[in-house]
């Protein structure tokens, strides 16, 4: 079994800078799959020599063209009827996509409307304002009325004017959100999230906490907080199906989603994170706040991105065996 890596990464240390790399070459290695890094715009292996390819888009903002480079060798690898994992359409989709495409599906999520100034949106307030395709929940924003929402709107357009560019913010608000309250009879935010890797859906972590804005900065911490994910890690997503559909629509064989639920249990999605940071990442680690809030151990964690990472091999085999 030979398996080629689209990547824009020249090296494992390089594509393991990340744990969703490290995983996922830990995970090839763990099944004994061979497998060859390749940047796209560089001259073209021979495909013959390789059982499928797995395009990992992580980062592809480094690369010289990376994604259109990529995309023709999946077209050659159609013609050879090379099985390809985690292609590259839609890999540089943002927020508003994932949730106009999941719209139309049918797929239940918050509606959005993409704006360059303060409009009438057609969504009820309260909203949300923020930046398209800014993860993290950074520049983040709930606006009661259209007074609030202009004002903010406004404003980030006259800081963008400043003189001094380091004092300027990332950039301008340009996606409108409908803000959906999920609080629970508790008075709780809940939001949960699962790594899909082809059909598999892997909990990952339920996070709870008293402000609308569910985040590493504000979680719950003690004994119930832990219980509650563990349970849900330990019995898995009891909407499974839903969530295996809304990642198929992303176009992605891997993706992190993030979805909450109505008081009424029924689902409603936020994000899709095709490029998505792990626990462990550089600027995303917070070890005493994620084991206040969920009381899991280092080894724990780690077994997490093992899960992940022999997911993603196992998808290989799977595809390349069906196609053989």
């Amino acid at each position: 079994m030979r398996l080629l890596i689209l990547c824009s990464d020249a090296t494992r240390a390089d594509i393991g800078q990340r744990r969703c790399g490290a995983s996922m070459l830990a995970g090839l290695d763990r099944r004994s799959i061979a497998w060859e890094l390749h940047r796209p715009w560089l001259p073209r292996p021979d495909l013959a020599d390789f059982d499928a390819v797995l395009c990992w888009t992580y980062r592809h903002h480094l690369g010289e063209n990376t994604l259109f480079h990529a995309a023709r060798l999946e077209e050659r690898c159609a013609g050879l009827g090379i099985p390809v994992i985690n292609p590259v359409a839609h890999a540089a989709a943002r927020h508003s996509w994932f949730l106009a495409t999941w719209h139309r599906h049918g797929v239940p999520c918050a509606r959005a409307v993409r704006f360059a100034r303060f409009a009438d949106f057609g969504l009820p307030y309260p909203l949300i304002l923020r930046r398209d395709g800014v993860h993290m929940g950074r520049d983040v924003h709930r606006v009661e009325n259209p007074g609030e929402a202009r004002a903010l709107i406004d404003g980030r357009l006259r800081e963008l004017l400043h003189p001094d560019r380091r004092s300027r913010p990332g950039g301008p608000f340009d996606l409108a959100i409908e803000f959906v309250d999920t609080r629970g009879p508790d008075g709780l935010y809940r939001k949960w999230r699962s790594y899909v890797v082809g059909d598999r859906v892997i909990p990952r972590m339920l996070s709870i906490s008293r402000h609308w804005l569910v985040n590493f900065g504000n979680l719950e911490e003690g004994p119930a907080a832990q219980a509650e994910d563990r349970a849900f890690v330990a019995g898995g997503e009891p909407a499974a199906d839903l969530v295996r559909r809304a990642a198929r629509l992303t176009g992605a064989d891997v993706v992190a989603l993030d979805y909450a639920r109505r008081p009424d249990g029924s689902v409603v999605f936020w994000e899709a994170n095709r490029h998505f940071l792990m626990l462990g990442d550089p600027g995303y680690e917070q070890p005493g706040r994620m084991h206040a809030a969920t009381g899991r151990s280092d080894e724990e964690r780690r077994a997490e991105d093992e899960a992940v990472g022999l997911a993603v091999a196992d998808l290989v085999l799977e595809r390349a065996r069906a196609a053989a």
